[in-house]
């Protein structure tokens, strides 16, 4: 399985240098490989703004991370030009230039012909048609990508329905996608509130809320929105991208044995066929490896919606299977209920009934 992308984001005129410098090094330590600036904050001063991007474009190439900034027709103001020119963003040394708002295909594709930078689109807002009307202009020239907006301002994110559907139809053109995830430890000025992709994200951990991306199988790159994640959070969202499964935390209802703790908590489940099964989501992941578990029965619990089973042996072939309830069901003695997913991640079974990889957690008191 290949591991997806990480990055991080850094505010010239935001904040000091030294901090985004270091936030640069600690992550090229980790294994982080990309940075995003912004260049049109319109709270900035470009000048600084400018001498700062110089530095950090410096410091990232030094690590080997790519490096992509955010322009639209307000940093050409900035820069005194008139038309799209990629000259002084060459010179910044960037890899890769987003094209945030306000700019034609005729716009660049003439200003991307002198430079080999990276395209990134706004993939929140243009259309199929103007995406595949501008890949057939470039002619594969240039690498294309598309990277969603992060929304600073609270009730502002993208719903998740348009999300996916968006990142689906990017993805059916070929190309890689990009979103942002917040810091609930670091939050960027001036609102303070999280960047996040998607509003249901803006006050979940940053791991989870990569996992959730991951999970989608149509976004390649995960970026911190927020400038200044804690090293718990850099590390969570890593792994997040390692791991590429969903993580569903669920509250125990009583003490569990030594076999159950291994059947629901100690591995990766998949339902093998996705949306296939009308009451549950099924994972034989413990009684796949030859000898059958031995889990002796309870007493039977009803199942509302969001309780985690484990089938007794008096199911025979099918003792050891977990299961996730899709809806309420009614008390089975061959079924021994062990806990119920937490209300925070019950939007998750959708995504694990689809086919996404996931692992349990217990859930903390």
């Amino acid at each position: 399985m290949m591991a997806k992308g990480i990055g991080i984001s850094c505010y010239p005129g935001l904040e000091h240098s030294e901090s985004m410098l270091r936030l640069i090094g600690s992550a090229a330590k980790r294994g982080v490989k990309h940075v995003f600036i912004s260049l049109h904050i319109p709270e900035t001063d470009f000048k600084e703004v400018f001498a700062e991007s110089k530095k950090l474009c410096k410091e990232a190439r030094a690590n080997e991370m790519s490096i992509t900034a955010d322009v639209s027709p307000r940093t050409l103001s900035f820069l005194g030009l008139k038309e799209l020119d990629l000259g002084p963003f060459a010179e910044l040394g960037l890899t890769d230039v987003r094209m945030d708002f306000g700019f034609s295909i005729d716009d660049i594709v003439a200003a991307s012909s002198s430079y080999q930078l990276g395209i990134v689109l706004n993939a929140s807002d243009v259309s199929n048609e103007w995406t595949k009307s501008l890949i057939t202009q470039m002619k594969g020239a240039h690498r294309i990508r598309a990277c969603h907006n992060f929304y600073p301002r609270c009730d502002s994110g993208l719903a998740w329905e348009y999300f996916l559907r968006r990142s689906k139809e990017l993805k059916e053109l070929g190309l890689e996608i990009a979103a942002f995830v917040p810091s609930q430890m670091g939050r960027r000025p001036i609102m303070y509130e999280g960047l996040p992709t998607l509003e249901r994200h803006r006050w979940m951990q940053p791991g989870q809320a990569a996992r959730e991306l991951f999970a989608t199988k149509v976004i390649d790159y995960v970026y911190f929105g927020d400038s200044q994640p804690s090293d718990p959070e850099l590390n969570e969202v890593l792994r997040a991208a390692q791991e590429e499964c969903l993580e569903i935390r669920v509250a125990l209802s009583r003490p569990l044995t030594v076999i159950e703790v291994k059947l629901a908590f100690e591995q990766v489940h998949v339902q093998p066929l996705g949306g296939a099964y009308a009451h549950v989501i099924r994972s034989a992941a413990g009684r796949s490896h030859g000898e059958l578990p031995m889990v002796y029965p309870l007493a039977a619990s009803p199942r509302p919606k969001g309780t985690v089973t484990i089938d007794n042996i008096n199911y025979g072939r099918y003792c050891g299977e977990l299961q996730i309830t899709l809806e309420d069901l009614g008390a089975d003695p061959r079924v021994n209920v062990i806990g119920r997913i937490v209300p925070e991640d019950i939007h998750l079974i959708d995504m694990a009934r689809s086919g996404a990889a996931f692992r349990l957690k217990v859930a903390e008191n």
